[in-house]
């Protein structure tokens, strides 16, 4: 909570102007769990830098961000990334604000819950329907973000502070670790509004990050869509019109990434058909070492998934090791998302080696 120091007397000591006032204001948050981001004296007290610096933060932000794009499917998005002074007081901002209390529905950027969590919840529906909401975060103000830290107990000053930190051009930022935190606590009417839709219905609702899902029994309601509609009409955040889906009863639905039926979750098919060929090419092949750390990360990703007790596994994780160590071959795995058969990811890997 106090970064470099361990408690107010060194807070004191280190920022010797600090009024009884502020040292209130910053105890009552500490105590809350919140991070004492009440000035800019004390953070830079706090961090060991320069007020000038965290000045230039507050009030010429443009400097202080690179924009740069990353693969996303087909498309590429665009992320607007703090630079490291910044980012280490977002990053400290975003780790305290997320261990502040959300719904039990919300499962994206909360400490201790994942989207398996949110998955195992629709285990047994007949039916789903979900969305996206468009631009999560960059669709979240900055007078939603001072509302709701106002709301959280912080002073007037504090919020703005805060909101001169962690947004750019009036807006949370895509690429800010403070945005996830800080768009969960702002959406927190909205989710309350979904979460009574669920509860006057007896459907199950599930939100991870901007991915909600409401599933249940028998037949799809068709007046769940114009249920659901006004709760956005009033906000700054929009439904995606392409990301809507409906799916009636099947045997099984997609929810947050992953297969849902009566009884048991699992990775889709074509995924696990990546999983078979790329534990086959970690177990016998020599790798780069950059190829061995992302194949690392998808198969952890995968035994995370089917060591579950709901979950319906089709691969034996017991005895398969994963580490990461020096290989020797050309970086090749770039090219084979789109590659849906084993034996295309495999005649991916033999081109490149």
């Amino acid at each position: 909570m106090w970064f470099q120091l361990d408690s107010l007397d060194e807070l004191r000591q280190a920022y010797p102007a600090l009024s009884n006032a502020e040292a209130q204001l910053i105890e009552d948050l500490s105590q809350r769990g919140l991070p004492p981001a009440t000035s800019i004296e004390a953070l830079a007290a706090l961090f060991g830098l320069n007020p000038g610096l965290l000045w230039a933060f507050k009030n010429k932000p443009n400097r202080y961000y690179r924009t740069f794009k990353i693969p996303k499917g087909k498309e590429k998005r665009e992320m607007t990334a703090p630079k490291v002074g910044l980012k280490m007081i977002q990053s400290w901002l975003g780790y305290h604000l997320a261990r502040q209390e959300v719904a039990d529905h919300v499962f994206g950027f909360v400490p201790g819950r994942s989207h398996i969590d949110a998955a195992e919840k629709h285990i047994g529906a007949q039916w789903a329907y979900s969305f996206d909401i468009s631009n999560f975060f960059v669709s979240t103000p900055r007078a939603e973000v001072g509302g709701a830290l106002l709301q959280l107990g912080y002073s007037p000053a504090s919020a703005e502070l805060i909101c001169d930190l962690c947004t750019l051009n009036g807006r949370l930022v895509q690429g800010s670790p403070a945005s996830p935190a800080l768009s969960n606590i702002c959406f927190r009417g909205v989710d309350q509004a979904l979460r009574t839709i669920a509860q006057q219905n007896g459907f199950v609702v599930t939100r991870y990050a901007d991915d909600v899902v409401f599933s249940g029994q028998g037949e799809l309601p068709a007046e769940l869509e114009n249920q659901i509609v006004p709760i956005f009409a009033a906000t700054p955040w929009k439904v995606h019109p392409n990301k809507i889906l409906k799916q009636p009863i099947k045997g099984r639905i997609k929810v947050h990434g992953l297969l849902v039926t009566d009884d048991h979750i699992a990775l889709t098919k074509g995924y696990r058909n990546k999983i078979r060929a790329y534990r086959h090419i970690y177990a016998t092949k020599k790798l780069a070492a950059e190829d061995r750390r992302r194949l690392a990360g998808h198969l952890n990703y995968a035994r995370q998934v089917e060591i579950r007790e709901s979950a319906l596994s089709e691969f034996d994780w017991d005895d398969f090791e994963i580490s990461v160590e020096k290989g020797a071959n050309s970086n090749w795995l770039s090219r084979v998302r789109s590659a849906g058969s084993i034996s295309a990811i495999l005649r991916q890997f033999r081109k490149a080696t």
